[in-house]
């Protein structure tokens, strides 16, 4: 019924807790695929242990996968990978630093049973440090409640919506397995896997329902430390910048001037990071980020401003 594919690179720290989530799964009619994108610590090797100790082959058979010569070849390729091999209906992608709620197969399995339309679901995620039930940290839920009037519109309608405003929903998708290779997979031209497939579903008239319950925990701490160091990540700012200009900027109306402020500000500040302060996080780099990101609001709510005056006028 259910391919789970956990997707990883160097996790020995933290994959086991995300294999303990997909055992203690109370819907059991999954096969689960570790797709390993050349791990240059024991990742593998822990990975392999834990399932020849946890899962019986013949009820949930398993496989782990991993690049000739543990060559990186980047996120979307790992993900096609897992999507290669993958044999059942349903395909749940999971981070392997991620956690699955107990009930998430069983919750999304039924959401499809009462949508047979339905070959993409998102659901909600909430964050968390350590572990999911951290006093110290202050969950967030994702989608924010703005973006739910995305899942009322029609596929092509979403479309559009991507085009101008996307949201991080890869942890919580839901795909049907023959959809999902009909559109080609994921596009290993970019670093990040997610956006170009919403943008190729949709365009496809593939609309997205949305499952409004928790069914994965994201973690937001492992890895951090380049973030406390740097403004930004120069590989997934690159490719951010290379999927607005092949798959995004063409297909964006000149009206649309919310869109246009905001990507020529991001373009603008990466180019201020890269050049003025060397991409370093420091004190006085946040200050004029900040500032920048003040002035552009400011910008927008005065256009808006002078637009109702003009309509109130008329």
């Amino acid at each position: 019924m259910i391919s789970v594919i956990v997707v990883a690179y160097n996790l020995e720290n933290v994959i086991i807790p995300t294999l303990e989530s997909v055992k203690r799964q109370t819907f059991t009619d999954y096969e689960l695929i570790i797709a390993d994108d050349g791990s240059q610590d024991n990742t593998v090797k822990i990975v392999t242990e834990w399932c020849k100790q946890n899962l019986d082959p013949d009820k949930n058979p398993y496989k782990i996968i991993s690049n000739p010569g543990n060559e990186k070849r980047g996120i979307a390729a790992n993900y096609n990978r897992g999507l290669k091999v993958a044999s059942r209906e349903w395909l749940k992608f999971i981070d392997g630093d991620d956690i699955l709620a107990d009930d998430c197969l069983k919750s999304n399995i039924e959401f499809v049973s009462h949508n047979p339309n339905c070959k993409v679901v998102f659901s909600k995620m909430r964050t968390f440090v350590n572990q999911i039930d951290n006093e110290d940290h202050v969950s967030q839920e994702y989608p924010y409640p703005r973006h739910y009037k995305f899942f009322d519109l029609p596929a092509k309608k979403q479309y559009e919506y991507f085009l101008v405003d996307s949201f991080n929903a890869a942890p919580v998708t839901f795909l049907h397995r023959k959809t999902i290779i009909e559109v080609g997979g994921y596009d290993d031209r970019f670093f990040i896997q997610d956006l170009p497939l919403w943008l190729k579903l949709t365009q496809m008239d593939y609309r997205i329902y949305f499952l409004p319950k928790v069914t994965t925990y994201y973690r937001v701490n492992f890895g951090v430390s380049f973030s406390k160091t740097a403004l930004y990540s120069p590989v997934s700012t690159h490719s951010l910048v290379e999927i607005h200009k092949q798959l995004i900027i063409p297909h964006v109306p000149f009206y649309k001037f919310g869109f246009w402020n905001k990507y020529y500000l991001f373009r603008f500040k990466y180019a201020l990071a890269l050049k003025v302060f060397d991409n370093k996080a420091t004190k006085k780099a946040q200050s004029v980020m900040g500032t920048l990101e003040y002035l552009s609001f400011k910008y927008s709510m005065d256009v808006f401003k002078g637009k109702i005056l003009k309509l109130l006028k008329a």
